[in-house]
């Protein structure tokens, strides 16, 4: 349409952080589910879909579990497209069942405590053009493990809010261990997650740049 391309604006999407900012009873989540105490969670927050790469996030579990036997992972999604009998076809194969934890779609306060009483997140998607989970993780300040293909990628990066890696099972493993085992890294990595949160995403700072963008065409 002959339209000029280089004025284009690109504005993210954000979240109203006053969502997670309520009380939430300690422990409610590990309690809901029965999860020890001394259970270290991986957290995996989305929809159970091919794009997720959960076939690249079990393989890469299956090498965790090897070095960190104490660890669990929680898959938090709903699952419309019937793909969770694959991922679970994978937990049995690499013989994880007791490992790995099914909550279904989590929101409200169970979603909050599960982002708060866990130790890293992870996303290793094939393609995902910005993630809202990652972005409500790094604000409850969770390190994060996603993939280069994942649309908050360079922020992450940008910040040092967690680790992006490539699309390879090894590689993910060694950034969720590396978390696991150095908790003065994972503290530093979700302090800087919730200030990138604060100053790039906060909806309030989102708004005043769509008024600015329009200000400026005006």
């Amino acid at each position: 349409h002959g339209l000029p391309l280089k004025n284009s604006i690109i504005i993210p999407n954000g979240i109203e952080t006053s969502e997670f900012t309520g009380s939430v009873e300690a422990g409610l989540f590990r309690k809901k589910y029965s999860i020890p105490a001394h259970k270290k969670i991986i957290l995996f927050l989305g929809r159970i879909s091919w794009k997720k790469g959960l076939d690249t996030l079990i393989p890469a579990f299956a090498e965790v579990v090897k070095k960190e036997p104490e660890v669990l992972l929680v898959i938090a999604g709903g699952d419309d497209e019937g793909y969770g009998k694959n991922v679970k076809f994978l937990i049995s194969n690499f013989k994880l069942q007791d490992k790995v934890l099914f909550t279904g779609m989590i929101s409200g306060n169970d979603k909050i405590a599960a982002l708060k009483e866990s130790d890293v997140f992870v996303l290793p998607s094939y393609s995902e053009n910005f993630s809202m989970a990652a972005v409500e993780a790094m604000y409850m300040k969770l390190p994060v493990v996603i993939t280069e293909r994942v649309g908050v990628a360079s922020f992450v990066r940008e910040y040092v809010a967690g680790i992006v890696t490539k699309k390879d099972e090894k590689e993910i493993a060694e950034a969720i261990l590396q978390i696991l085992n150095t908790p003065t890294l994972g503290s530093r990595m979700g302090e800087a997650g919730k200030k990138l949160v604060e100053e790039r995403f906060e909806m309030s700072n989102i708004a005043a740049r769509w008024f600015e963008s329009y200000r400026n065409l005006l």
